[in-house]
């Protein structure tokens, strides 16, 4: 979910409402459905930018009795995630409140890591790359997913929930250093910090329903902030004249179209740690 150091600015604020955002939203069975293959009981596993912990939880069970960690910057997200391993019972999971681009374990220390929604929200994706391979043992398996919503689909169509998803958006991330298209890269990313690839997928997420409310909910809570607002009307990207259009008329016109959903794309590759010869 969050890493962020000088030159990095995490797009999602720091607040109960992300945090729920994304432990309603995110799964392992969906989101990390590409990298259990590569996982077998007993590993060490570390899930960088693990946010409020849902799919850390979810892939502890396939690795039992082995262990994993859940890294993430945000303080709030990492006392949710904490939560849920007691709510939950699980014995094999932990978190921990760290940077990715200076990881707190010696080298070699995992079996496989996960990163999920990470390197989007980077200016330097390399260096945390650079610094997952260091603590990944030799022939480690790394999977990265990354999300796209500069293709979006909406339906049925509306120009302003289309901006602000595939417009405003990605929009923030590149103001805050960030790079939306992340997840097309991830192949010559992965190549640069020595993984050979071993697999190239992608799937669209649905956003119908529950989630569609969730989806709206939350694009209202993060269009009334303060900072947020300052900075998409500091980078161009809307006024707020169209932004109260936004808020308050056409996301509500369009949650209550019964068909109403988003889909958008995410880019998933498995690579592998080449073995030192030394």
């Amino acid at each position: 979910m969050s890493t962020q150091t000088e030159e990095t600015r995490y797009t999602h604020p720091s607040s109960e409402q992300t945090t729920e955002l994304f432990a309603n939203t995110r799964t392992g069975k969906f989101h990390a459905a590409f990298f259990v293959p590569h996982l077998r009981p007993n590993m060490t596993v570390l899930d960088c930018g693990c946010g409020p912990g849902s799919i850390t939880l979810d892939l502890a069970s396939v690795i039992a009795p082995g262990k994993i960690v859940g890294i993430d910057t945000d303080a709030k997200a990492i006392a949710r995630a904490e939560r849920r391993i007691v709510e939950q019972k699980v014995s094999n999971a932990s978190f921990r409140q760290a940077d990715v681009n200076e990881l707190p374990y010696p080298n070699a220390s995992f079996d496989a890591i996960y990163v999920n929604a990470l390197l989007i929200h980077l200016s330097n994706p390399q260096t945390a790359l650079t610094e997952i391979a260091r603590v990944l043992k030799p022939d480690g398996i790394l999977g990265v997913s990354e999300p796209e919503t500069l293709t979006s689909v909406i339906f049925p169509p509306n120009e302003y929930v289309q901006q602000m998803i595939t417009r405003i958006w990605p929009g923030l991330f590149e103001v805050n250093g960030g790079d939306p298209k992340a997840g097309r890269k991830l192949i010559p990313l992965l190549h640069e910090a020595g993984f050979t690839p071993i697999s190239h997928t992608g799937q669209y997420e649905i956003w119908d329903g529950n989630k569609k409310n969730i989806l709206v909910d939350y694009a209202q809570y993060l269009f009334s902030l303060s900072p947020i607002l300052k900075l998409v009307e500091e980078a161009g990207l809307a006024d707020q004249a169209w932004l109260d259009t936004l808020v308050n008329q056409e996301l509500p016109q369009w949650r209550r179209e019964p068909n109403a959903m988003w889909a958008h794309g995410w880019f998933q590759v498995v690579g592998k740690k080449a073995h030192s010869e030394s």
